[in-house]
């Protein structure tokens, strides 16, 4: 299989040429989600017979640094000296879910886990409900739709939109101690059923 030296981008999936010390040439890729991302790499594997490492899905942060210039970083080693850091800003999304009312409880105790900020309730009928929250990327990609669906008995659906990217670390010098760590590809599309 041969993927173009450039970066490209489909509906279905985007990949640009990526550099790691840790692990040599190879591309970083975004998918529509994790579900998406087994999909691919089971096909890669199996039609290719590749050995493919995937390593955790992740999100690019916003940088403003004390001179006035901003950077986009994907990875940790990108990040200016904590000196020069003004201002990290994270991406956030509206989330809504909707669940059967005797989940709200539940609904409401995961968001605020993942630091969501509750935005609104609305009852769609007596026994429906739909909660609005803000909250960070990264707190959803990784098992957040899975455990939504465990805490409900499979009942709670979710949809997002990308919203803006908010500040997260200022001038306290607290940037350098927690960095972005685990910052890598992120996905500004919208969608269902992360």
């Amino acid at each position: 299989m041969r993927l173009p030296s450039s970066s490209s981008t489909t509906h279905l999936l985007t990949y640009q040429p990526e550099t790691s010390q840790a692990l040599g040439y190879g591309f970083r890729c975004g998918f529509l989600g994790l579900f998406h991302m087994e999909i691919i790499q089971e096909r890669l594997e199996r039609e290719y017979d590749l050995d493919l490492v995937f390593t955790a899905p992740s999100v690019e942060y916003e940088v403003t640094k004390t001179d006035g210039s901003e950077i986009v970083i994907d990875s940790p080693v990108e990040l200016p000296d904590p000196t020069q850091i003004a201002e990290i800003r994270e991406p956030w999304v509206q989330i809504d879910v909707y669940t059967p009312t005797e989940y709200i409880g539940q609904v409401m105790d995961l968001v605020t886990q993942r630091r969501g900020e509750f935005k609104s309730q609305e009852y769609l009928d007596q026994r429906r409900v739909m909660l609005s929250y803000h909250i960070p990327l990264i707190e959803i990609l990784t098992d957040f739709y899975n455990e939504l669906k465990a805490r409900t008995r499979g009942y709670a659906s979710l949809d997002y939109h990308f919203e803006g990217y908010r500040g997260r670390y200022g001038t306290s010098g607290r940037a350098g101690e927690q960095g972005a760590g685990g910052c890598a590809q992120h996905d500004r599309a919208s969608g269902s059923d992360v």
